[in-house]
């Protein structure tokens, strides 16, 4: 525990993290202020908006803050010439890669209750949470007649838990190119272009034909991205289509494997690095 406050206060000397969590707060209430304005009348589409606001802008907003403040976790030590210093204890690698793992999970969880939190006081508080307990009829991700008995304001929640998945599997990711490339510029360069590739196949996926399109559309089915805009979770090969609740405890577990799996091969890496 003392080594995971220890990854903390590194993670407080982060010029960059400071600047990501200013820029994300302004960027959240632009994003906002912005769906604050289309509420309509009908409960039922207020709460359909909050599910697209954890679609679009939470989405992004997570990723912008784990590309801008995580990177640095793995390249501090190389970058200050520390490094050697992990090698000096006989259990040092071991306990600094659990200490930066559970410190990667801790603010992982943060980043998405922090946006949760804010985005569903905010949005949501503007109608008095007025239809919070009527049962979910329309959904973003899912046919709302296959959806388990659940109100509007569980779905939110359930997004939120989804999110927070996604948000791991894309932080595994990050920490395995910054274990790789070993400096925190080259790290935010490349996760921010992978990142931007994924919003532009979500978005505009219907641009791509033939074997273009299969490849990317199973690179994102089976990839962070779909998991960051939760459109695998619901399993559908046609990307922005409802799915059937039957699949979600399939990608799930997938998700689950992969993310234990990078975070392995994370390991593999550190150990790796800390020896050369």
């Amino acid at each position: 525990m003392q080594s995971v406050l220890y990854e903390a206060r590194k993670q407080r000397a982060f010029k960059e993290a400071w600047v990501g969590f200013i820029i994300a707060g302004i960027l959240m209430l632009v994003f906002l202020s912005q769906t604050l304005g289309l509420r309509a009348e009908d409960r039922a589409m207020n709460w359909y908006l909050v599910q697209q606001d954890i679609y679009t802008y939470g989405a992004t907003l997570t990723a912008f803050l784990i590309v801008i403040g995580l990177p640095r976790l793995i390249c501090y030590e190389r970058e200050r010439g520390t490094d050697s210093l992990i090698c000096a204890s006989n259990k040092g690698r071991f306990i600094t890669w659990k200490a930066k793992v559970l410190y990667c999970l801790a603010y992982c969880a943060f980043v998405v209750f922090a946006i949760g939190v804010f985005s569903l006081l905010v949005h949501c508080g503007s109608f008095a949470f007025e239809g919070a307990r009527d049962p979910v009829s329309r959904c973003v991700y899912f046919s709302s007649e296959a959806l388990p008995p659940m109100s509007n304001i569980e779905y939110c929640i359930l997004q939120y838990v989804f999110l927070f998945l996604g948000s791991l599997y894309f932080a595994g990711f990050i920490l395995i190119v910054a274990a790789l490339t070993k400096r925190t510029v080259a790290t935010v360069i490349i996760g921010a272009i992978v990142y931007f590739t994924c919003m532009i196949y979500e978005y505009a996926h219907s641009m791509f034909e033939g074997v273009i399109n299969v490849v990317l559309a199973f690179a994102f089915r089976f990839g962070f991205g779909g998991y960051l805009f939760q459109e695998s979770y619901s399993s559908p090969w046609d990307i922005g289509m409802p799915g059937a609740w039957t699949n979600v405890w399939k990608s799930t577990i997938y998700e689950i494997i992969v993310i234990i799996a990078e975070f392995v091969v994370l390991w593999l890496l550190w150990r790796r690095k800390d020896r050369a």
